[in-house]
């Protein structure tokens, strides 16, 4: 009798494991739910020079107006990365993990890079 009891709960956890992502209908049509929020990626141009340092790698510092700031390009080809080189790049923040002392860089992804003269 417990053998019986146990394949009935196997069989209940399985069918239920096997339903997949909730659905829901709405007019007459059937749509998935999402699990997370899509979240527009903004696209930025900047014009910096590369730096470089042991502690935080290669940077980009930006000066705007009468401000500086500093970008860590997560995926900057290896042939940019040369110090004092100016570039022009098109950027998407994202989240990274910093190394100490880094906390101050804005992460972010580039595409479009250039060579400033």
């Amino acid at each position: 009798m417990k053998t019986g009891i146990y394949i009935l709960m196997a069989i209940v956890f399985v069918s239920g494991a096997c339903r997949g992502p909730k659905e829901t209908m709405a007019n007459d049509e059937v749509k998935t739910e999402e699990t997370a929020p899509s979240i527009p990626e903004e696209v930025f141009t900047i014009t910096g020079t590369v730096k470089l340092s042991p502690e935080c790698g290669a940077t980009i510092r930006v000066i705007q107006g009468d401000v500086m700031k500093y970008y860590h390009p997560v995926n900057l080809p290896e042939k940019f990365i040369v110090e004092g080189k100016k570039l022009e790049m098109d950027c998407v923040e994202v989240m990274a993990k910093m190394p100490a002392g880094c906390e101050y860089l804005v992460s972010v992804s580039v595409s479009n890079v250039k060579e400033v003269k």
